[in-house]
């Protein structure tokens, strides 16, 4: 997360311009990292082992 607004501030794009070229997954660890840093409310996962 901290990545992608660097490399915007740096190129001044704007953070809901680059939304369109992050793939699906990178968008989902971004989520899973926000929830883990109450950035965003968590929702109910199951444990799962891998």
């Amino acid at each position: 997360m901290d990545a992608i607004i660097h490399v915007c501030e740096d190129l001044t794009v704007e953070l809901e311009d680059v939304r369109k070229f992050i793939s699906p997954t990178i968008k989902n660890k971004l989520e899973a990292e926000a929830m883990t840093l109450n950035y965003l409310p968590r929702q109910n996962t199951l444990p799962i082992d891998l």
